[in-house]
């Protein structure tokens, strides 16, 4: 059974505007008014109080508390739920122009944040992410190697003449030794220097040279990467510091299907594109450049790994690109790759006509399901006695329903679902990691 949401979108300045963007085709598809004047950034669908689904007038949270049978047969997971909502907060993002310089704090920086700036970071909870492209999606996720940074520092005047304004990484730069290191913890430190002084450098001297560098690639033809990417941050953002990490975080573009993780305390930015989320129910963000809203500088250049792609660790860093794991003929599962984030997953199921009705994994634990593409119906039901008996929580349920784009609702666990296409049909499916 499918119990329909109405769910939140967000109108943040980095979106596409109108209905240029999936967020607000979405958003209309569903009823929703939109209007062309503003960006569509986000369409939020989870228990985050910043931006709850709703199940006609009450909250998916309050509907969850009330039918807690529907989250989980496990009494534990079902109070956790009942006392802190979904674990997981599934978006679909519109992106227009490139997001903040930034990275999401762990467990024990989140509660520190909160408790030391509720006003600022406004929940406890670490925010580990996962994104799957829907349409090609570009995308900065972690650093570069020391080795191919220090090139491009070398081969970009103005950002060795920002860097060498700060005394400490003037010396740096000319200690091949440091810089040649092969030990991970010093290619750890030296990354630190350079990208916190860069991130700290004066306004009026970032101000004059991401002018200088403007100025300069808009005379050179034939441009490419890194250099073709900070000509469009710096019209985007002019005098931000943030064009500069064109040259030290990975750059990235995924084709539909694909994803990356980002985990903990790992730099990123998604530049443009749309893209499927899912990540752990928190809105903490600490960001510091290609941004209007508030830096928090410090913080980020202190809490960041500064793993780099060949470091221990390198199969969590956020430049590798994730294919999802086949389950079953028509449907992929996206999972964290690290064993430590246990808050999500989500599947992406891909059906034409032709097809035929195909079953999807019962999940153990309640789900969102988001029909981004197509149109077609769903059957399901109760697979439980439990479930069966509760009449209040299937009294706005439909056992059988169309499908069409924009239509989201909320998959009790336990129950059965088998979707068939009527045109060419991709649902997105989220829920707790393990379980379908």
């Amino acid at each position: 059974m499918l119990v329909p949401l109405q769910c939140p979108a967000q109108n943040y300045a980095w979106g596409k505007p109108g209905l240029e963007s999936t967020v607000a085709q979405l958003a209309k598809a569903a009823g929703a008014e939109v209007d062309e004047s503003k960006p569509y950034a986000e369409l939020w669908v989870g228990t985050h109080p910043n931006g709850p689904a709703k199940i006609e007038e009450q909250t998916l949270a309050e509907y969850l508390k009330e039918h807690p049978e529907t989250v989980s047969a496990d009494k534990a997971q079902q109070e956790e739920c009942a006392k802190n909502g979904l674990p997981y907060l599934f978006k679909i993002l519109s992106v227009n122009k490139a997001l903040s310089i930034q990275a999401h704090p762990d467990k024990k920086l989140a509660e520190q944040l909160h408790a030391d700036r509720p006003s600022v970071y406004k929940d406890p909870n670490h925010k580990p992410e996962m994104a799957c492209a829907v349409t090609d999606f570009e995308a900065l996720c972690g650093f570069l190697p020391l080795s191919e940074t220090v090139g491009n520092i070398r081969e970009t005047p103005e950002l060795q003449e920002l860097l060498e304004a700060s005394e400490e990484a003037k010396a740096l730069l000319s200690d091949e030794a440091k810089l040649g290191s092969v030990e991970e913890d010093q290619q750890k430190a030296s990354l630190k220097i350079l990208f916190s002084s860069l991130m700290n450098s004066d306004a009026d001297l970032v101000a004059k040279q991401t002018e200088a560098l403007k100025k300069r690639l808009e005379g050179e033809s034939d441009l490419q990467m890194p250099n073709k990417l900070a000509l469009r941050l710096v019209n985007d953002y002019p005098g931000d510091v943030g064009v500069f990490c064109a040259y030290i975080l990975c750059y990235r573009v995924l084709a539909p299907g694909q994803a990356v993780f980002l985990g903990a305390n790992e730099p990123h930015a998604y530049l443009l594109g749309d893209c499927a989320e899912i990540m752990a129910c928190s809105d903490n963000v600490v960001r510091a450049g290609l941004t209007p809203k508030l830096r928090d500088t410090p913080t980020l250049c202190s809490m960041l790994t500064y793993r780099q792609p060949s470091h221990e660790g390198a199969e969590f860093h956020p430049g590798n690109m994730l294919e999802g794991r086949k389950s079953g003929e028509h449907s992929e599962i996206y999972a964290p790759p690290d064993p430590a984030v246990t808050e999500f997953q989500m599947e992406r199921v891909v059906l034409k006509p032709a097809d035929g009705s195909y079953s999807l994994e019962p999940s153990s634990y309640g789900s969102v399901v988001l029909v981004l593409e197509g149109e077609g119906s769903a059957k399901g039901g109760a697979t439980s006695a439990s479930d069966a008996e509760s009449d209040a929580a299937t009294k706005k349920a439909k056992h059988e329903t169309d499908l069409k784009r924009g239509d989201i609702f909320f998959q009790p666990c336990g129950s059965s679902l088998s979707v068939e296409a009527k045109s060419d049909l991709i649902v997105f499916r989220a829920t707790l990691k393990g379980a379908f």
